[in-house]
């Protein structure tokens, strides 16, 4: 009996647990975003990576309203850039330099 206390105790412990947050990341290759729609949470990390081969720089920017401030100015090949997701909503996301590049994030809380 006393083992069965012991393992019910370490399961509500586990179950009370917070989550962690999760580590995304989007490659921008061949003038695109990948992957094209990500469903992440709040307190989640996107990480934006360069992963161009020739001389190829980008940016990213949020055009949804009250997203401005997800934004990096330039990434050289190679580069990579994380930004945190701090509140919930649907991120449309492009690159100045190219503007076929679409992407978007879900944020949920």
């Amino acid at each position: 009996m006393k083992h069965l206390f012991y393992l019910s105790a370490a399961g509500i412990m586990l179950w009370t647990l917070p989550a962690s947050a999760a580590e995304w990341v989007i490659e921008q290759k061949d003038k695109s975003f990948l992957p094209e729609e990500i469903n992440a949470k709040v307190g989640d990390t996107i990480t934006f990576r360069n992963s161009e081969t020739r001389k190829i720089r980008h940016n990213v920017y949020a055009i949804t309203p009250g997203f401005e401030d997800f934004k990096i100015k330039v990434q050289l090949p190679g580069e990579s850039h994380s930004l945190p997701l701090a509140k919930d909503g649907t991120i449309a996301i492009r690159c100045a330099f190219h503007p076929r590049m679409k992407t978007t994030i879900n944020v949920s809380k």
